[in-house]
């Protein structure tokens, strides 16, 4: 397939459709909701699952089937905050000895140290580059998000509920 991905209905509803499109009728629906938690996710990724759903229940654009996506996010998280430890430190460089040989002995010997690039450093780019696509997919960027249009829940006027309350109890009796 060539081009842009296509964007789910959902997203495209929320987007607006300004060149107006027509809706992919033969789209499968997913039941929206809390998608349940992989197990085998680490300590950090759990809180940040949690923190995520938070964050994504008012848009509503989480369906059941979304807990891959939202674990891919929590584990390259974990990864991401892993290896910014390891940087934190050890530093962006690291010294790395360069061996010698002292005449004929067998045995190398440290002659110097030269400084090589931390691999933790590619490891957190990795995992930020990895992060980014699937916070793009939810909605979870500035950039994808100011594409989405939510409408806020209208309050509730005290006396429709009262009213409401009315009529629910005289159906019941």
């Amino acid at each position: 397939m060539r081009g842009r991905r296509p964007l789910p209905s959902k997203v495209k509803d929320l987007r607006g459709r300004p060149g107006k499109r027509p809706v992919n009728e033969n789209e499968p629906e997913v039941p929206s909701g809390d998608p349940d938690m992989p197990a085998g996710l680490s300590e950090a990724a759990q809180k940040e699952w949690h923190k995520l759903l938070h964050v994504l229940r008012p848009t509503r654009v989480l369906t059941i089937a979304d807990g891959l996506n939202l674990a891919a996010i929590c584990y390259t998280y974990d990864v991401f905050m892993q290896a910014n430890e390891d940087v934190k430190t050890f530093g962006v460089q690291i010294k790395h000895p360069v061996m010698g040989r002292k005449g004929t002995d067998e045995e190398g010997t440290v002659v110097g140290y030269i400084a090589k690039k931390n691999p933790a450093v590619a490891i957190a780019n990795e995992a930020l580059k990895t992060m980014k696509s699937y916070m793009v997919e939810v909605g979870l960027t500035p950039a994808s998000r100011s594409k989405l249009h939510v409408e806020k829940e209208k309050p509730i006027d005290p006396a429709d509920a009262y009213f409401q309350k009315k009529m629910q109890s005289r159906h019941v009796n």
